[in-house]
């Protein structure tokens, strides 16, 4: 009976062992903080995030909002498309969009009276995405970037950064469920 007990708890530790490798590592998704003002900038300016992050606007003074542009960097005209996003102005809690796109740019500015034509817009380098080579101040119409749903709103504050992403746990549980049912059908466990 020992024997067999050894035997079973050997082959349930090595059932465990393999199913480890079939796991596929959980993947995580961070916060990217900007914070809003309180002059006519967003700090910082452009910054980098994949996609399932969350980019987190802090609003820290005077009268400022965030509306998604289609770019390029520096446009000033809110984006047509109905999913873009945008917040209030001056909202007392942090704004945020967690990105949905895999690579490319998401474009952003203040629509506040004339705040964007100052300087006050941004860029979200997202999956690698390249960074911007100067302003739409001279309109050339030579680079611009549509995002179709790249990003979905939220008022919500900000959760603490590392939140795992859903995907990964779901793909996860039905690894180590698929290594358990291989194992008690060819007899292991």
């Amino acid at each position: 009976m020992y024997s067999y007990y050894k035997s079973a708890t050997t082959k349930m530790m090595l059932c465990i062992l393999v199913s480890c490798f079939f796991i596929p590592l959980s993947t995580y998704a961070a916060d990217v903080a900007i914070t809003v003002g309180p002059g006519l900038i967003f700090t910082p300016q452009n910054v980098s995030a994949n996609q399932g992050d969350r980019i987190v606007w802090t609003f820290a003074g005077g009268n400022h909002d965030v509306a998604q542009t289609d770019g390029p960097a520096g446009a000033c005209t809110k984006s047509a498309n109905s999913s873009a996003f945008q917040s209030l102005v001056s909202p007392t809690t942090p704004y945020s969009v967690t990105v949905n796109q895999s690579s490319g740019n998401l474009y952003y500015m203040c629509t506040v009276d004339s705040h964007c034509q100052s300087g006050m817009w941004g860029v979200i380098l997202v999956g690698g995405g390249s960074t911007p080579s100067g302003t739409a101040a001279s309109p050339s119409g030579s680079t611009s970037s549509t995002p179709s749903g790249g990003s979905s709103p939220s008022n919500t504050p900000p959760k603490s950064s590392g939140a795992k992403n859903v995907n990964s746990n779901v793909m996860m549980i039905f690894g180590t469920v698929f290594i358990y049912i291989l194992a008690f059908s060819s007899g292991m466990l």
